[in-house]
């Protein structure tokens, strides 16, 4: 189990456990529109490749108790190699992504809600050799999926715990091709409104 499979497990336990003292949650209305910033881990599942840091914002609309949509942002920070690439040296994966999704909710309790979220993914990525510069740049519209669980603290506040997979291909005309599967665990603060 990785390291980021590990923090999202026990963040999900310990909201868990929060929320079975938080007492149950029941809202006045399911439509609501809302703001989330999470944070995380990516990796790419490439084997010589380090995780990176994960940032997110997103605003959302949900329209009843069982579906939405949502806009996010997504930056995934600087994946490194383990070890210089030969020929070439140590080289650095960025990139960011816009992703539209529609999101279908499961109420489990008052208080949380399990998620799913079906999405196509506008993304951007480089690969550079530190100090040096760009090798290839990469861009794509491929299909993003995310599994979540939202834990709701009051009327307004939530948090969250989500697993997010974007497909990466990008066939280029270049040296380089990308073609992979970018993994994201975060956990996050979400504003309902």
């Amino acid at each position: 189990m990785s390291n980021g499979t590990k923090i999202v497990a026990t963040t999900l336990l310990a909201l868990a456990s929060a929320a079975t003292y938080a007492g149950p949650y029941s809202p006045s209305e399911s439509e609501r529109s809302y703001v989330t910033v999470a944070v995380g881990k990516t990796d790419t599942g490439e084997k010589g490749f380090d995780e990176g840091d994960y940032i997110s914002g997103a605003l959302g609309w949900q329209f009843n108790k069982n579906w939405g949509i949502e806009g996010s942002y997504a930056d995934i920070g600087d994946i490194h190699s383990d070890a210089p690439v030969p020929g070439i040296g140590i080289v650095e994966f960025q990139g960011s992504a816009f992703v539209v999704s529609l999101v279908g909710i499961i109420p489990v309790t008052g208080f949380m809600n399990l998620y799913g979220k079906f999405g196509l993914a506008f993304w951007d990525a480089e690969l550079n050799v530190p100090g040096e510069g760009e090798l290839q740049s990469f861009n794509g519209e491929d299909i993003a999926l995310s599994v979540g669980a939202e834990f709701r603290l009051n009327d307004s506040w939530s948090a969250l715990a989500e697993y997010q997979r974007i497909d990466l291909n990008d066939s280029g005309d270049d040296e380089w091709e990308l073609d992979g599967d970018l993994d994201s665990w975060s956990v996050g603060i979400r504003y309902s409104f």
